[in-house]
C-alpha cells in the first residue's frame, strides 16, 4: 500500500517513483536477480551495466569519458573563461590558483579500451589547454607526470575512476614543485606506508557479481595504504601561509 501517495500523485507520476522504492527496499529476490543477471552479463556478454565501459585485463572505464554531449566544444572555452574570472577575483585576494587538468583514464590506458575514442575526446585536454592559454591563464597538465609514473605501476586503480596512491603521489609532486616559487609556511611531512588491503573501486557497482565474483570475477584488486602525519611550525593561533 501506498499510504504516503496521494491521488495527484498518481497523476503526475510521482506515486510510481515510491512504489518502485518501496518494491526495490521489500522484494526478496531483488537483489538475488540483480547479481545473476550481473553475473551472466559478465560472464557470457563482457559487459556491465549501463555507465561503465569493460577493457583488457580487467580494467574498467567509466562511460562519462567517451560521452560527447551536445555544445561539447564551446563548454570547453565557457569553463576556460569562467575559471579566469575566478582566478582574477582570487588574486585580488592575494590566493594563488594553480589550476591542474587531469587527463581522462581512458587517454593514458586507451590501449586497454575495446574501442577507439570519439575524436572530440581526444582533443578535449588540448583543447582545454589552448582556451587556457589564450585566456592567460597558467595551469599544470597533469599528463606528464603521470605517464612518466607509469612505468613503476598502474596510475589508476583497475575498477574506479581515482588514481592509485602511485598517481596521486607524481601529481602531488608536480604539483609541489610548479608552486615552489611561491613563500609557504615550512612543514615537517613524514609518509610511511603501512601495508596493502583489498579495495573495491567505485566501477564495481556497474558489474555486480556478488557472491559469484570469487568464480567469474572481475578480480579482486590491492591498494596500498600510507600514514603521513604533518607538523607545522605555525602555532595553532599563528597565520600561516599554507
Amino acid at each position: 500500500a501506498l499510504s504516503g501517495a496521494s491521488f495527484n500523485g498518481v497523476i503526475n507520476g510521482s506515486a510510481q517513483v515510491l512504489y518502485e522504492q518501496r518494491f526495490e527496499e521489500t522484494g526478496a529476490i531483488h537483489s538475488h536477480a540483480t547479481v545473476a543477471m550481473g553475473a551472466l552479463k559478465y560472464a557470457l556478454l563482457d559487459q556491465g551495466s549501463a555507465g561503465v565501459i569493460m577493457g583488457r585485463d580487467g580494467w574498467l572505464f567509466t562511460a562519462e569519458e567517451l560521452d560527447v554531449s551536445p555544445n561539447f566544444s564551446s563548454n570547453i572555452a565557457t569553463s576556460a573563461a569562467r575559471l579566469a574570472q575566478a582566478a582574477e577575483k582570487l588574486r585580488a585576494h592575494g590566493a594563488h590558483l594553480l589550476p591542474v587538468i587531469v587527463p581522462d583514464k581512458s587517454e593514458l590506458y586507451a590501449d586497454m579500451l575495446h574501442r577507439r575514442r570519439p575524436q572530440a575526446v581526444i582533443n578535449r585536454r588540448p583543447d582545454f589547454r589552448a582556451a587556457r592559454e589564450h585566456a592567460g591563464l597558467p595551469y599544470l597538465d597533469a599528463t606528464e607526470p603521470l605517464r612518466n609514473a607509469m612505468p613503476t605501476g598502474p596510475v589508476f586503480m583497475h575498477d574506479d575512476t581515482h588514481w592509485s596512491p602511485l598517481g596521486s603521489r607524481a601529481v602531488a609532486d608536480a604539483v609541489a614543485h610548479a608552486l615552489q616559487h611561491i613563500p609557504l609556511s615550512e612543514a615537517m611531512v613524514s609518509t610511511r606506508a603501512t601495508g596493502s588491503r583489498a579495495f573495491n573501486g567505485d566501477l564495481l557497482r556497474f558489474v555486480p557479481t556478488g557472491v559469484l565474483r570469487p568464480w567469474i570475477g572481475p578480480a579482486q584488486h590491492w591498494i596500498e595504504t600510507f600514514e603521513t602525519t604533518i607538523q607545522s611550525q605555525g602555532g595553532l593561533f599563528d597565520n600561516t601561509a599554507i
